[in-house]
């Protein structure tokens, strides 16, 4: 696993709680607005073929996935998430800096991360989608 990927998940779980979901809903709300992307920039030309997206549909999962989970995060842990920067502000900068493969390889330690802490809805199930994510990888 990449050194930064590694150091995030650790500053992750060492966050206070409403910091931890901060980060959480940015990387969600990344991956919603389709910032997770080959060419890893925020406005990707989306008429360029050549461009690889990484959304919830190429594993499988309806983009209500996102939601369903930022909805739960919401209601049980009252989190604004979209106050981000305060307390976060080095998370955020080294997640944005990351590679798109990076990002995924990411994607896949948060889905394992929001598992082992509870914090996703019981109908979702995080072991499923990191091993979707890897097997998406792997192909």
């Amino acid at each position: 696993m990449n050194v930064m990927i590694k150091k995030l998940i650790e500053s992750l779980d060492n966050l206070e709680k409403k910091n931890q979901i901060k980060f959480i809903c940015y990387v969600l709300d990344s991956w919603d607005n389709k910032l997770i992307n080959s060419s890893n920039t925020c406005n990707p030309n989306l008429e360029d073929t050549n461009i690889e997206i990484f959304n919830p549909l190429l594993i499988g999962y309806s983009n209500n996935l996102i939601k369903a989970i930022k909805s739960y995060l919401n209601y049980n842990y009252n989190s604004f998430y979209r106050f981000y920067q305060k307390g976060i502000e080095d998370m955020l900068s080294n997640f944005e800096k990351l590679s798109y493969e990076d990002k995924t390889i990411f994607l896949k330690e948060l889905f394992l991360f929001l598992e082992q802490n509870n914090l996703l809805p019981d109908n979702i199930d995080g072991y499923i989608v990191a091993r979707k994510i890897m097997d998406y990888q792997s192909n």
